[in-house]
């Protein structure tokens, strides 16, 4: 080999450097790009399910309330009282869809607020926590 076979050798190591840092440039943006979308889609994914079992609590809430109100007005420490610790985050939105269904309502009294049975109510059947929604959908 000449000092010429060296100096050669030399440059084609520095190309295929290059060109290898190229590729692996290229291939981890590649990744961290497929990475992203895999995150946004999990993202997705766990907002849906979140969302799916916030419903669930409220539609929980709701029918234990219900019941609740078959034996009689509950003041409304008492009902929250009913409620399950891991559920009473929400409770006033599962009391909002009772009285937006027309199966309760909420009155004030001399002793602090309380839910009763409506007249013409019933304290059975599901109560959606979108109830507007679907009575926009039923107006149509």
């Amino acid at each position: 080999m000449t000092t010429g076979d060296w100096e050669l050798s030399g440059v084609v190591m520095v190309r295929s450097d290059l060109t290898r840092a190229k590729v692996a440039a290229v291939l981890a943006q590649k990744a961290a790009a497929e990475t992203e979308v895999r995150a946004r889609r999990d993202g997705t994914r766990s907002d849906i399910a979140a969302e799916t079992a916030a419903e669930r609590a409220v539609q929980r809430v709701a029918k234990r309330l219900r019941g609740r109100l078959g034996e009689g007005p509950l003041a409304w420490s008492d009902a929250r009282k009913a409620v399950a610790g891991r559920d009473r985050e929400h409770f006033e939105e599962a009391i909002d869809c009772i009285v937006r269904s027309g199966a309760a309502a909420v009155e004030d009294t001399s002793r602090g607020k309380q839910i009763v049975l409506a007249k013409g109510g019933h304290n059975r059947g599901h109560v959606h926590p979108n109830i507007d929604k679907s009575r926009e959908i039923e107006e149509k």
